[in-house]
């Protein structure tokens, strides 16, 4: 359980420091949405920890630095549901961009 009441995931959760709860983290490598749902001790400004399912994941990660951009504080659910549209959106002018190269 985190410091936020919710359960951790490992394809979503971070602890971050105490002014983050509940942001939403893009981060870049690897390009992945996350939030902000748990604190730690040790977790200080401009640090993260990043939360995996075992031990032995989070020992294979390491520590490394990360490009992230702060989305501020979204449902991050709700924010996946949104942008659904835009993503088949850019898909799509995507493929009609490809067959145009192609025949053209």
């Amino acid at each position: 359980m985190t410091a936020s009441g919710k359960v951790a995931l490992s394809t979503h959760t971070l602890a971050c420091e105490k002014g983050r709860m509940g942001d939403v983290a893009l981060m870049l490598e690897p390009l992945s949405l996350r939030q902000c749902e748990d604190r730690g001790s040790a977790i200080t400004k401009g640090r993260i920890d990043v939360y995996f399912d075992s031990h032995q994941e989070a020992l294979r990660w390491g520590r490394k630095p990360l490009k992230v951009i702060w989305l501020g504080n979204w449902d991050l659910r709700s924010m996946k549901r949104a942008l659904y549209p835009i993503q088949q959106l850019i898909r799509g002018l995507r493929d009609y961009l490809l067959t145009f190269l192609v025949s053209g």
